[in-house]
This record gives C-alpha cells, sequence and structure tokens, in this order.
C-alpha cells in the first residue's frame, strides 16, 4: 500500500530585525523578566523613547530631492489654451440649469475636448514643417543659382580669355604669310577664327585684299631646265664649286675666342671660285597646297615639297606631278647638284657643296616643325615631321651643305629694330635650332641687311651666335676680319636672266639659259 509523502512542516521564515528596534540578548530578556511591574514599565518607556529618538534621526536625514521639469511659459500657454482642465471639463459637463445629467464616457471627453485641440497642434506643425521645407528649398535653389552663375561667369571669363588668345595667333599667322607676299593665305586664316571678327581682324582682311589686289604674276623662279643649263655653263667655263670651309680659317686666342682668317685656296691654272646659295629652302605650303589641306596635290604649279632619301640613301625631291601622283627625283637644286658632282666629281672643291637657306615659320625642307602644327595637326603629327627633318639635316651635313638662317618669319630686319629682331631669333631658337643645330651663318631676307656691323642690331646677331653675314648686291663681295664674316650675293631669278643679264654674262649666258615657252613667252619686269 503506497504512502502519500508527508508535507514538509511549514517554517516560519526567519524575520529580519528591525533597524530601528534594539536587539535584546536572552540574558537580557531573563534579568527583565526578574524585575518589578513599575520597573518593567519604566524600561519600556525608555526603549520607546531611544526609537522615538532614532526615527527621527532617520527622518531628518538629507533626502535626495526630484528633479522638476518645467515646460515653458509658451508652451504652458498653448495647452493651457486647448487643453482643458479636469474642471473645466467638469463644468463643461454640467447643464445650466443645475440638474443632473449622464456623465460623459473618457472617449467622449477626448473626442470633444482633447482630438480638436490635436488636430490643430498636427496642423500646425504640419504647416510649420511644410513652411520651412519650403524655406530651406527656396534657400538652396538660391544657393544653386548662384553657384551656377557663378560657374558660368568664370566659364565666359574662360571662353573670352581663349578666343583673345586665338585671335592674336590668327592675327600673327596671317601677319607670317602676309610677310611672304601670301595674301590669299592670309585672308583665308583670318577666316578661320571662330569667334566674331575683331576690328583688327577686319582692318588686315581689307589691308590684304587691297595689296592682293595690285599683285602681279611674276614667274621669277629659276626652273629645273634653266639650272641645270647653268651648272653645265658654269663647269663649261671653268668655274668650280667652293664653300666657307674653302678659303676661310679659325683659330682661339688665349681668351677663347674664335677669330677668322682668309686661307688660300690652289685651283688648276685658269679654275675659277664660285659659291651658291639657295634660298628659302623650306617648299612653303602656298607653293605646294593649292586648296590648304595641309597635304601637297597637283596645284602646286611644279614645286617640290620636300627633301627625301630615295632607297639608295640619295637625296632626292618629292613632288605631286599633274596626275596627283606622288614621285621623287631630280626636282630642286639640292639632287640636281648632287646628280651634277656625280658626273663632274672635278666641280666641287674638295667636297664643296651649296649654302641652303631657310626660315622657320613654316618648317624647314618640307617639314612642318614649328610648334603651332602641334595644335592644328596633333602631336604625333609634329613628331613625325621632327623625324623626318631630323634625318634630312643629318644627310645634308654629311654632304656638305651649309645651313643658314633665313630669319624665322622671313623678315625685313631693316625695318626692325634690335628688340624685333631678337623677338625673331627667339622663334628660331625655341622651334628650328633643336633641328637643325647651332647655325652661324645667316642671309638677309627680301634683299636687305642690317647696315653696318656694327650697333645694337649687329649685336643681337653676334649673340645668337652668326658669324658670317650675307646680304643681295649687284656686284660680288667678301670681308674676312678675325671677328666675322661679311659677303654679298648675286640673285639668279628669271627676271635676272632676262632683265639683268649684264650682271651675269661673265658666269653664264643668260639668253641660253631663260625658257620663255615655260615662262609664257616673257618675264615681267
Amino acid at each position: 500500500m503506497l504512502e502519500r509523502p508527508r508535507q514538509p512542516e511549514y517554517q516560519q521564515p526567519p524575520q529580519e530585525p528591525d533597524p530601528e528596534e534594539p536587539e535584546y540578548e536572552p540574558q537580557q530578556e531573563a534579568e527583565e523578566a526578574k524585575e518589578e511591574p513599575e520597573q518593567k514599565s519604566a524600561r519600556r518607556r525608555e526603549r520607546r523613547s531611544k526609537a522615538q529618538e532614532n526615527r527621527e534621526a532617520s527622518h531628518s536625514r538629507p533626502q535626495r530631492q526630484p528633479v522638476k521639469i518645467t515646460m515653458p511659459p509658451f508652451l504652458k500657454k498653448l495647452v493651457k489654451l486647448y487643453f482643458p482642465s479636469q474642471e473645466e471639463i467638469r463644468q463643461a459637463q454640467e447643464p445650466a440649469d443645475g440638474s443632473r445629467r449622464r456623465r460623459h464616457s473618457r472617449q467622449q471627453i477626448f473626442k470633444e475636448f482633447y482630438l480638436p485641440p490635436l488636430i490643430l497642434g498636427v496642423s500646425f506643425v504640419l504647416i510649420l514643417s511644410f513652411l520651412i521645407g519650403s524655406l530651406s528649398g527656396a534657400i538652396d535653389r538660391q544657393r544653386e543659382s548662384k553657384r551656377l552663375a557663378e560657374e558660368k561667369a568664370k566659364q565666359e571669363s574662360i571662353a573670352a580669355e581663349q578666343q583673345a588668345t586665338e585671335a592674336q595667333l590668327v592675327l600673327e599667322r596671317a601677319a607670317l604669310l602676309a610677310d611672304s607676299y601670301d595674301f590669299k593665305g592670309a585672308i583665308e586664316v583670318l577666316d578661320s577664327y571662330s569667334g566674331e571678327p575683331t576690328q583688327e581682324m577686319t582692318a588686315k582682311k581689307s589691308e590684304y585684299l587691297s595689296i592682293q589686289s595690285t599683285m602681279v604674276e611674276h614667274k621669277d623662279f629659276v626652273s629645273i631646265g634653266e639650272f641645270s643649263k647653268i651648272l653645265e655653263q658654269l663647269y663649261m667655263n671653268n668655274y668650280i664649286l667652293v664653300d666657307y670651309d674653302s678659303f676661310i680659317g679659325t683659330s682661339v686666342d688665349t681668351n677663347g675666342t674664335v677669330n677668322y682668317s682668309t686661307v688660300p685656296i690652289y685651283l688648276p691654272q685658269g679654275k675659277k671660285p664660285i659659291m651658291l646659295t639657295e634660298t628659302m629652302v623650306n617648299y612653303y605650303t602656298y607653293m605646294t597646297d593649292s586648296n590648304k589641306d595641309g597635304v601637297p596635290d597637283s596645284g602646286g604649279a611644279g614645286f617640290a615639297s620636300r627633301l627625301v632619301l630615295d632607297a639608295n640613301g640619295d637625296i632626292k625631291a618629292e613632288m605631286v606631278d599633274l596626275n596627283g601622283q606622288t614621285v621623287t627625283g631630280d626636282y630642286d637644286l639640292v639632287p640636281i647638284l648632287e646628280s651634277f658632282i656625280k658626273k663632274h666629281p672635278d666641280f666641287s672643291y674638295r667636297g664643296a657643296r651649296a649654302t641652303l637657306a631657310v626660315s622657320g615659320y613654316e618648317g624647314v625642307f618640307g617639314y612642318r616643325i614649328q610648334t603651332e602644327v602641334v595644335s592644328s595637326k596633333g602631336q604625333s603629327y609634329y613628331d613625325q615631321e621632327v623625324a623626318g627633318a631630323t634625318k634630312i639635316v643629318a644627310a645634308l651635313k654629311e654632304k656638305g651643305y651649309r645651313i643658314a638662317c633665313y630669319t624665322f618669319s622671313d623678315s625685313d630686319y631693316k625695318q626692325k629694330n634690335a628688340a624685333m629682331i631678337q623677338q625673331d631669333l627667339t622663334l628660331w631658337n625655341a622651334q628650328i635650332a633643336p633641328v637643325l643645330g647651332q647655325v652661324d651663318t645667316i642671309v638677309f631676307a627680301k634683299s636687305s641687311s642690317i647696315g653696318d656691323y656694327s650697333g645694337s642690331k649687329f649685336d643681337v646677331l653676334f649673340n645668337n651666335g652668326f658669324r658670317i653675314f650675307v646680304k643681295n648686291a649687284d656686284e660680288p663681295y667678301a670681308e674676312v676680319n678675325n671677328t666675322y664674316v661679311a659677303q654679298s650675293r648675286i640673285m639668279v631669278t628669271g627676271n635676272a636672266l632676262q632683265w639683268k643679264a649684264d650682271k651675269l654674262n661673265k658666269y653664264f649666258d643668260p639668253n641660253l639659259v631663260l625658257d620663255l615657252t615655260s615662262r609664257g613667252g616673257s618675264v615681267p619686269n
């Protein structure tokens, strides 16, 4: 038979002693039991008195005061205005006649007294939020508008600077072309300006048009056939080609200064020295590119477009013929002279060659190495042109050709002051000299000179490294001194062949050279 487990007897939990009641030991309670009733009453009163003192001491301890949170005054007024007190709600519920009526429920009280101000408050908050958002949006829009206006002004300023720079470059480019009598090209450059033409552009265009209307056709170049005949006659008349190294010697003094002097030339009996100079060996675009697209074409009037090396390493001239085909051959002075010396090696004294004078504003030898092509054609095109020019320059120097400066802009230095000459040579040194190397010979362009070889103009030329100065004249002339070499040259042109034959007769017979058929029957004087 199973017995139900006994429940554990309930034990009263021990009571915590009252901290305010004094504790008594068992011995103390036994002693109190032996006392008389009066003594017991007195002792109880004493204990109560001590307990009362303990409670009072406990209550006298400083208590932490709760933090009171107060509403701002305007919020108090808002709550008082829209949220009724309990007394106001009670009064509103009592009828005016003092009769009793059914008490409103909490939902009714909320709907009647609390809901309307809550709706009003929420509406107020929404309206305030909308106003703040609108104001913030307006401020943002104003800032964005200001930023856009500043950005627009900045872009307009940059565009204006770019237009001004472009206008200046266009004017300078047009002036260079006009200086070389390419007025058509100068006008086309002015018309290429992307902005509204300036007053200066309009005036320059009118000036160029006016000058162009007075220009007449002038077939003043020497043709391939005519130059070949000149060489044949020079050779038959016992002339031998020499160069500056043939009769000029140099020495360096103790100060490191280079001094110049003449050295004798020993030739066979009856032989006579002669020097050759070709100017403007640039193959300008106006001579080779009729449609101005930057590519030589058949409208180039029979001019070579550049010097090149053929498969054998010989220097030749490249030309676009009337059929539009690019051909290579003896189409200019250098390859014609090379072929002639190969046939008549005794025509050259110790390997002497001609002097080739080039300007710089359209590159050299048909290669457009002026830096302005970087912006119009790109860096790759420019690098390719520099490489081609460098190759030709090396070949020319190896053959013995002397390369001279014809001024950078094909300018008349007689009409320029020293500062203007220095500005022109600065362009030369920056754009052309890196390819040609140091050049010590200058041939003055446009039949000009600087007059006496002294003064500020001469100082500018001398400080830029020039020591040999060549100008045009009707009679040959040469001067060699310690400091420099001065020489004159006689121009051989179509005009000179017909109208100044007496200046050339002692070298060759102009009448046997001049090809009137290719010149249309006559040469304008």
